[in-house]
């Protein structure tokens, strides 16, 4: 049983660092990171015709990029861009909500129309597009369709590609970390027992030469008469 544990372990701690090493831990990579020192993001779309179109905003404003985040630009509307509560991406184009503009619409990221007021004593919490129609999500009503919403509870962190599926809250979270954690610690440890055991079957002198065992004579019996 303990030899089959270290045969497992070891391999599938090589089977886990192939595994970190094709997804490069999580597949994102931080993009200027000084641009994002003083800025909440709350909201990513991407134009579903040009993946290369971001939108991203937060409390402090609204950008685009059209590089895949290479290089961002503030986003020009009549109103002032702060203070962004949702924001999504669809055929028809993409829409935007704000604390106190209401609802924004745009076929192409740049021409924006307003399309809704905010209700008196409301927040806009979400906004989607249903075919080509436009639902939003307020504090007190779903008005005209659906949308889910639940303030980012049910977003995880992807380890890898294979990594798939929802959680609710802070317990989710928490096991998602914990996979992860588990998952490194299962590599280092599978590499170590791995290279350990490549070390031990190489020696760095030859064992000696076992000597075939020495014959002796067989002494003839003498009988007495």
């Amino acid at each position: 049983m303990t030899r089959f544990w270290r045969v497992g372990h070891r391999w599938l701690g090589v089977l886990a660092a192939v595994v970190l090493m094709s997804s490069a831990i999580t597949g994102w990579l931080m993009l200027h990171e000084t641009w994002l020192q003083g800025r909440d993001l709350s909201q990513v779309a991407a134009d579903p015709k040009e993946a290369a179109h971001l939108l991203a905003a937060g409390p402090q404003g609204f950008w685009r990029s059209t590089d895949s985040g290479a290089h961002w630009a503030d986003v020009t509307m009549p109103v002032p861009t702060t203070d962004v509560t949702a924001l999504t991406a669809g055929a028809p184009g993409f829409a935007v909500a704000f604390r106190d503009f209401g609802v924004w619409r745009s076929t192409d990221g740049y021409i924006w129309d307003r399309v809704a007021d905010v209700p008196d004593g409301e927040r806009i919490k979400g906004v989607s597009f249903l075919g080509n129609d436009l639902v939003y999500l307020t504090d007190a009503a779903l008005i005209v369709g659906s949308v889910r919403h639940d303030q980012d509870r049910s977003w995880l962190r992807r380890i890898h590609e294979w990594h798939t599926g929802w959680a609710l809250g802070r317990t989710g979270t928490l096991i998602v970390e914990a996979g992860a954690i588990a998952m490194i610690l299962l590599t280092i440890s599978g590499m170590v027992l791995f290279i350990r055991t490549r070390v031990r079957r190489r020696p760095n002198r030859p064992a000696p030469m076992r000597q075939p065992p020495v014959e002796r004579p067989v002494e003839a019996a003498t009988s007495i008469n």
